[in-house]
């Protein structure tokens, strides 16, 4: 797994540290812990957090929270914060608690990309995590500099919604500590880009379209003149293409296979073709299909990928 490259500098590091006096954790006791982060549209964190006990023998619980957290509440009532944790009573051997608070800086920021990079550590592993991160429609992943994937490690669930993208990980006994990251930038930047090149093409056709003009006008003649009409004509079905400045150079390598393969291969086949892991295909395409230079639909278990718009230089 690539690191953060250049953008580490500017990075700060979420630590979620679940502190349980020791003799509270025995042989017979279990842990769960569900967390949920919510971007809110100012770029920053409404942070969930459900833990589950059972056979918890203890009268006290101790969580130590994020470095810059606000507004802390434990089961909906306002909560006292010492030493940056909480500590709460508990009359119960098996119970849930609920702990929300507010995160302002738990976001890094670069020019108009985002990234959430969160480290999950315990001082020891629980026996169900779950985490999950809810982008809302303002937001879109994304291929952000200085980071290889949009997404780490591979969700085992993304839903893309109306209102919002959910991205999911479940898993038992987890190997902790362990580094989640989300890259994303505002939906209308994407759309400001698509824009862009669309404006571009449009132009390009234009100046096409002028030069045609002007040779059309320098031989006068039946043929020669119903030759280039048929010609003016041509664009109108040829595939769009797309300036190959706005791709990576792992989505480079995708389309161009796709070029050689007749513009439609499996993820699976391009996972084999490339000696790629599957969560980098499927991370490398989900790209490409927001950028829509390719298209995907899925074929029992697996996808066919399709490439629908052309790339310049390639």
């Amino acid at each position: 797994m690539k690191r953060m490259g250049s953008f580490g500098q500017y990075g700060v590091l979420l630590c979620f540290v679940f502190l349980l006096t020791p003799a509270g954790v025995s042989a017979a006791s279990s842990v769960s812990v569900s967390i949920q982060d919510v971007v809110t549209g100012t770029v920053t964190i409404d942070e969930t957090v459900n833990i589950t006990l059972t056979n918890y023998t203890e009268e006290l619980l101790t969580f130590a929270l994020p470095a810059g957290a606000v507004d802390v509440l434990v089961n909906g009532q306002e909560a006292e914060v010492s030493e940056n944790a909480v500590h709460i009573p508990l009359s119960c051997t098996t119970c849930t608690v609920r702990i929300n608070y507010h995160l302002p800086e738990g976001i890094i920021t670069r020019s108009e990309e985002f990234l959430l990079y969160h480290t999950m550590l315990f001082p020891f592993a629980p026996d169900v995590l779950n985490y999950r991160i809810v982008l809302p429609r303002q937001f879109v992943l994304s291929q952000m500099s200085g980071v290889e994937l949009p997404i780490v490690p591979f969700p085992d669930d993304v839903q893309f919604q109306s209102s919002e993208t959910v991205i999911q990980w479940h898993e038992s006994r987890p190997v902790l500590p362990k580094i989640y990251s989300v890259a994303f930038e505002r939906a209308e930047k994407m759309e400001t880009r698509r824009r862009e090149v669309m404006d571009e093409l449009a132009e390009r056709s234009v100046l096409v379209i002028i030069l045609v003009v002007t040779v059309l006008s320098l031989f006068i003649g039946g043929a020669i003149g119903a030759s280039m009409v048929s010609y003016l004509r041509k664009p109108k079905e040829e595939i769009l293409y797309v300036p190959s400045s706005l791709l990576s150079p792992d989505e480079k390598v995708i389309v161009r296979l796709l070029k050689e393969q007749g513009n439609k291969l499996s993820q699976k086949d391009i996972a084999k073709l490339l000696q790629w892991s599957k969560s980098k295909v499927s991370a490398v395409v989900t790209t490409l299909e927001y950028k829509e230079v390719i298209r995907r639909e899925k074929v029992g278990r697996s996808y066919t990928v399709e490439l629908v718009m052309g790339v310049e230089d390639l």
